[in-house]
């Protein structure tokens, strides 16, 4: 549907502007329908502008306090082509298998009204195992350890643990080791992000505009605006594409595989959160979560030596 509203009336009001036909009974009932049609639309057009304008202010409040609180953002490619059919030879080709290496939950922090705190959703990977549990709300000045008492409890001897991947029993508070990704090593503005990296949001603008693409792609605003987002985000992905070839030559030369940094269990999420190499950039949906990632302590020291 064209949904040409104006046109449509000007055609109707003109056909029962002809003599003798003020009263045809199809034109009538067309002016009927197209009123209701209008109303609706309007009604639907209200409803998507509050919508857009609460995701405003929230994305807009999460911004303020990250900033006030020294907490970094980030984004990564919101597609993984330059076209409906990425005929880019070579590089491209590879590069065009892009996976979603950040996993999105569709929640932003909040503010718990009661007390004031942030609270902010989490991610537990298990990479041992190939798992996760997500968290939905996270209280900034609550402390790893009583999450992880929760959730992977000491067991006696000959208790075994709840989760039925956990074959070794090894999932248990004292027993595992906690990280986190160093997602962005480089913060110069002026520094060549290759297409499969994590970029820091460094201004309100940029981050409205990302959260606001990632709800587009998901056609929550329409096909029109999902096309337009859609190829903005592409030429983004070509320029990026482009730029990383011209300083490094190829994408095959990727960047180093990212750092990972040892989280004491003592510590509250806020000061997690504040670590200057703590960039939080889980995407898509219009989200912002972290990710922390637990490896039974055995694994840990094998890997370590």
């Amino acid at each position: 549907m064209l949904q040409c509203w104006e046109e449509a009336g000007d055609a109707i009001d003109k056909g029962l502007a002809v003599p003798g036909e003020g009263e045809n009974k199809d034109l009538l009932k067309l002016q009927t329908l197209l009123a209701e049609r209008v109303r609706k639309a309007r009604v639907a057009r209200q409803k998507r502008e509050k919508r857009r304008a609460e995701r405003v202010s929230r994305v807009k409040e999460v911004w303020k306090h990250c900033r006030d609180n020294t907490i970094k953002l980030g984004r990564v490619t919101l597609v993984t082509s330059v076209g409906d059919h990425d005929d880019e030879a070579g590089d491209d080709a590879e590069e065009s298998r892009w996976h979603q290496h950040h996993p999105h939950t569709g929640e932003l922090p909040s503010v718990v009204t009661t007390t004031g705190d942030w609270s902010w959703p989490c991610l537990f990977v298990y990479p041992s195992h190939s798992q996760s549990d997500f968290v939905k709300n996270f209280g900034e000045s609550e402390m790893l350890a009583m999450r992880m008492a929760q959730m992977y409890p000491e067991m006696d001897v000959g208790q075994e643990t709840a989760m039925p991947w956990d074959y070794n029993n090894e999932f248990q508070c004292s027993n595992l080791a906690v990280y986190f990704e160093i997602n962005v090593s480089n913060t110069d503005p002026n520094d060549v992000v290759h297409p499969d990296s994590v970029e820091l949001l460094r201004d309100q603008g940029s981050t409205m505009k990302f959260y606001e693409s990632s709800r587009a792609l998901k056609g929550d605003e329409g096909p029109e605006m999902t096309n337009v987002v859609l190829a903005v985000e592409r030429k983004r992905l070509h320029q990026q594409r482009k730029a990383w070839k011209k300083k490094h030559g190829s994408l095959w030369a990727k960047p180093d595989p990212v750092d990972v940094v040892r989280v004491h269990p003592g510590m509250i999420l806020g000061d997690i959160l504040r670590d200057p190499r703590m960039v939080v950039a889980n995407v898509s949906d219009c989200e912002c979560s972290i990710s922390f990632f637990f490896l039974p302590s055995s694994l840990t020291m094998a890997l370590s030596h």
